[in-house]
C-alpha cells in the first residue's frame, strides 16, 4: 500500500542524463524549445516539485544557466547514459538515486511513490512501459551497483540492460503509459506536442 504523501523525497539525489549526442534529432534535444521554455528546463522543474537534491551528469559542456546544479561529467566518455550513471552515482551523496534521463519530458507522482516503496530492499527499481518494454532511464538506482557499472564499462560494454543480472532488481508495470514519452526523433517530439494539445 502506498504511504499517503512521501514528497518531497529528501533521502535521495535526482540525476538528470544530459550527454546525449542527439543523433536522431535536428539539434540538441535538452535545449528544445517546448512552450517556450527548453526540454530540460521542464525536466529540472517537474523534479524539482518532488525531490530536493538535483544533479546534472553529462559529456559535454552545459549551459551557463545550469551552473547552480552540481554539474558531473562523465569518467568514460562517448560510452553512453551508463557512463553517465556511473559518474552521477560515484559523485552523489546519496545512496538512494533517482536516474532520468533529459528527454523524459513528462514524470508520474503515482509511479515514482510507488517505485520508492521498494527502494530499500531492492538496488534498481524502473517501470515497464505498456509494450512490457523495460525503462532503464527512468529508475531508483544504489550506489551500490557502482561496481558493476565500473566492470562493464571497463570491458568495453556499454548496455544497461546487462548489469542488472548483477543486481536485486525490481520492475514495475506503469498503470498507464501515455504519459510517458522519450523525445528521441522528430516523430517522437511531434506526438508529444500533440499529446500537450490535448491535456
Amino acid at each position: 500500500m502506498l504511504k499517503a504523501n512521501i514528497f518531497p523525497i529528501r533521502d535521495c539525489t535526482v540525476i538528470i542524463l544530459a550527454g546525449g549526442k542527439s543523433r536522431r534529432m535536428s539539434s540538441d534535444k535538452k535545449y528544445l524549445k517546448i512552450e517556450g521554455s527548453f526540454l530540460i528546463d521542464r525536466v529540472i522543474s517537474n523534479v524539482s516539485e518532488l525531490f530536493v537534491n538535483i544533479m546534472i551528469s553529462t559529456s559535454e559542456e552545459i549551459n551557463s544557466k545550469y551552473k547552480t546544479i552540481k554539474i558531473i561529467h562523465d569518467t568514460f566518455l562517448n560510452r553512453g547514459p551508463l557512463a553517465g550513471i556511473l559518474s552521477g552515482l560515484e559523485n552523489s551523496p546519496s545512496e538512494k538515486n533517482f536516474i532520468i534521463a533529459a528527454d523524459i519530458p513528462e514524470i508520474s507522482r503515482e509511479l515514482i511513490s510507488e517505485m520508492y516503496q521498494f527502494t530499500e530492499k531492492y538496488e534498481i527499481v524502473i517501470p515497464r512501459s505498456g509494450s512490457m518494454k523495460p525503462e532503464p532511464l527512468f529508475g531508483f538506482y544504489k550506489k551500490s551497483i557502482i561496481p558493476y557499472l565500473e566492470e562493464n564499462l571497463s570491458k568495453g560494454n556499454n548496455k544497461i540492460l546487462d548489469i542488472y543480472k548483477y543486481t536485486t532488481l525490481k520492475t514495475l508495470d506503469m498503470k498507464r503509459s501515455d504519459w510517458f514519452f522519450n523525445l528521441n526523433t522528430e516523430s517522437d517530439l511531434s506526438g508529444y506536442l500533440t499529446y500537450l494539445k490535448r491535456k
